[in-house]
């Protein structure tokens, strides 16, 4: 064999055994693009039902590729059932192809599916533009491609615009893992989602910025802050944001004593029923395995998913959609968070590919609710006792205390206080927030006690939670077992002893109207940061069942070693918030926009705020027109901007900025400048000049 055929076996083998380092460490660069897909910088990728007809995007890409798609469905050899996919692809068409995979059923899709059929079509994408370059030429290097995709699930509503791009990505990350094992190195660098309408693709730049800050997905995409513009979009901006949808899923008790009752519930309204058949000691056997310990084990998360899950309801890996599960008292014990499906090797747990959020369902509730409107929170902290010192539960405390106080909340520490000074704090005032670090106690002693530990022989009871007057609108609950909710011995529903009950099913009763609270022992540390960022998202305006979602997935990656980020049960509606956005603004940086309307929209908004409100705001207003500086600085030369800022800053009484912006806009080249803007400069130019004139160095009342 020559030296150079020595070198190349080299250079294979190397490449064969580094491939996969070489793939994964690569940033996939991701970007929003608003307007026709004919412009679209790749081979469109979009999706197909089984047996449906050919209408929309896939209608217009259709007419572009001189209708040899229609052609295909009309032979019976195009995408439809999940898996299958139709790749045409010409250089000389514009775009340069059409990558169709299929969806399935109408009614039935999921991210799940979109991901599998998805990552299945770029496979074979990849392979045929591989195989194609290596007819023309032999290469050495890698082979870089790019895709274009539609948002798939969003015009009919059957998936939310960040379940669609979530599930994009996630097909686009496994496709370059199962690239990854080849040797010839082909990988997808380069991802445009392409969207025809204005609003949408807003609302899409958001929902990507967001997906690409997961922990999970920072280190594998990278996203242009902005939106790219091609001729041909649908203008049209709401600032109304789009709540995603939580798909609803009851599990209850079923008449035959130890099986379990399955109910889904989707956004059209539709309800499925599955009725599992369950052994309950086998069950328990592997329950009392998987939260005997904090350690993730992977393959005893995937046997409760076997045991538990219907087959009716096992999708594809990746499959999960945001749900709400609804449980009654029966299924509430059974740990959901922590099921795994383990059939594609790449599958993340079901709470960390997509939200899961717990509710009680239950008769037994307080009749009338009474909260506090005030910013104020009570945190307890590792009260001394006879079990071993938790300096990790005192950390915590401190910082949840800490950042509780820098949002103006009236915050009461008890970090290593008395059983006599926590009981104390508890009836002193009424509380917003409930925060509890400690050890926790399930079914303990001859009284079979559930609560807190404060002290030798006390605890923090249903029994202390229950003589609240008003009641906590979130509670947070670190401690060891203590969100275990189970039947008491006899197999009765604990409807006369609240004593037996456990805290959280307790807090659930009262009418808190979140409780996140610990199903077993947890790691210091990663309880720490599920802490840290779930309260980082509520004091930021997040949702709940969002707030929950991204500390669980940052927990899981940087901690993936324990399951603590499955130890929490979160109960709760997914869309509770504990401070409204525009209060917790007040430390946040400023707004981050993805497109040159909403910056307009941001600037026209301050202006008609002076416009209708009293003058005394007019400061105010100027502030927030000057703190959103940072966040206009991109479009800031734009004409639109400068026309705006000229109308804003002529309502605020700023006569000279506006004639300055005004100006700055006429000399703007290819400039989009309203007649009515030359109109109100002439306006502006008269009344800054009387200013002048009268030795006024800046006008108080807004013009006409």
């Amino acid at each position: 064999m020559s030296s150079a055929d020595n070198v190349d076996a080299a250079l294979e083998e190397f490449l064969a055994r580094n491939a996969e380092q070489l793939l994964v460490h690569h940033k996939v660069r991701v970007w929003i693009t608003l307007g026709d897909l004919g412009y679209a910088a790749y081979p469109v990728a979009l999706g197909h039902y089984e047996d449906d007809v050919i209408v929309g995007a896939e209608a217009d890409l259709d007419a572009r590729l001189s209708g040899r798609l229609s052609r295909r469905r009309r032979m019976g050899i195009y995408a439809g059932e999940p898996g299958t996919a139709e790749i045409l692809l010409d250089a000389s068409a514009h775009p340069t192809g059409a990558i169709v995979f299929g969806l399935g059923r109408i009614g039935e899709l999921t991210p799940g599916t979109v991901t599998d059929s998805f990552s299945l079509a770029l496979l074979r994408f990849a392979i045929e533009k591989r195989e194609k370059m290596s007819c023309q030429a032999e290469q050495q290097q890698p082979l870089s491609i790019g895709i274009s995709a539609v948002l798939v699930g969003t015009s009919d509503r059957t998936l939310s615009v960040s379940e669609s791009i979530h599930a994009l990505l996630e097909g686009v990350l496994r496709t370059n893992q199962a690239l990854s094992r080849d040797s010839r190195m082909v990988q997808i660098c380069n991802l445009e989602l392409i969207e025809l309408e204005q609003s949408r693709a807003v609302e899409a730049g958001h929902y990507l910025r967001e997906i690409c800050g997961e922990a999970g997905m920072a280190s594998h995409f990278e996203q242009e802050p902005r939106l790219r513009h091609v001729p041909g979009a649908r203008v049209g901006f709401s600032q109304a944001a789009n709540r995603a949808w939580w798909n609803r899923l009851q599990i209850e008790r079923g008449p035959e004593g130890d099986s379990l009752v399955f109910k889904l519930l989707t956004d059209r309204a539709r309800a499925e029923v599955s009725l599992l058949p369950t052994q309950r000691n086998l069950v328990d056997q592997f329950i009392e395995r998987c939260i005997r310990t904090a350690k993730w084990d992977a393959q005893l998360a995937a046997t409760l998913y076997e045991l538990l899950t219907p087959n009716r309801l096992k999708k594809t890996p990746g499959q999960s959609s945001d749900t709400v599960l609804v449980v009654d008292q029966y299924a509430a014990r059974y740990p959901w968070e922590l099921i795994h499906d383990l059939s594609f090797p790449d599958t993340r747990p079901w709470a960390i590919q997509a939200g899961l959020i717990r509710q009680l369902a239950t008769s037994t509730f307080r009749a009338k609710v009474l909260s506090t409107p005030l910013r104020t929170a009570l945190v307890v902290g590792d009260p001394p006792s006879e079990m071993v010192p938790l300096p990790a539960a005192r950390e915590e405390a401190q910082m949840v205390a800490g950042l509780l106080g820098q949002q103006q909340f009236d915050v009461t520490t008890q970090v290593g206080s008395s059983s006599h000074a926590v009981i104390s704090s508890l009836f002193a005032k009424s509380y917003r927030v409930l925060h509890l670090a400690g050890h926790g106690v399930y079914q303990f002693g001859e009284k079979k006690v559930s609560g807190m530990v404060l002290g030798q022989d006390c605890f923090l009871t249903p029994i202390e939670i229950g003589q609240m007057q008003q009641v906590p609108e979130l509670v947070f609950i670190n401690c060891c077992h203590l969100g275990r909710i189970e039947e008491q011995e006899d197999g009765s529903l604990a409807q006369y002893n609240e004593l037996a009950a456990t805290l959280a099913q307790q807090l659930v009763r009262m009418g808190v109207r979140a409780v996140v609270a610990a199903g077993w022992a947890v790691d210091d540390e990663a309880a720490s940061a599920f802490a840290k960022e779930f309260y980082a998202q509520m004091l930021r305006g997040r949702p709940f069942g969002r707030a929950v979602h991204r500390a669980r997935i940052l927990t899981y990656v940087q901690h993936s070693q324990v399951n603590t980020w499955g130890a929490y049960q979160c109960y709760g509606d997914p869309d509770y918030v504990l401070v409204k956005q525009a209060a917790a603004a007040a430390g946040d940086p400023p707004p981050i926009f993805v497109d040159l309307c909403e910056a307009v929209a941001a600037v026209e908004n301050v202006g008609r705020q002076a416009e209708t409100g009293p003058p005394e705001r007019i400061p105010e207003l100027r502030s927030r027109l000057e703190g959103l500086e940072q966040s206009i600085a991109p479009w800031n030369t734009t004409a639109e901007v400068l026309a705006a800022l000229g109308r804003t800053h002529g309502r605020l009484g700023q006569f000279k900025e506006a004639i300055e912006c005004y100006e700055k806009g006429l000399r703007v080249e290819r400039a989009h400048l309203p007649l009515r803007a030359l109109e109100q400069l002439a306006n502006l130019r008269i009344r800054w000049a009387f200013h002048v004139f009268k030795g006024r160095t800046s006008g108080d009342e807004a013009p006409d």
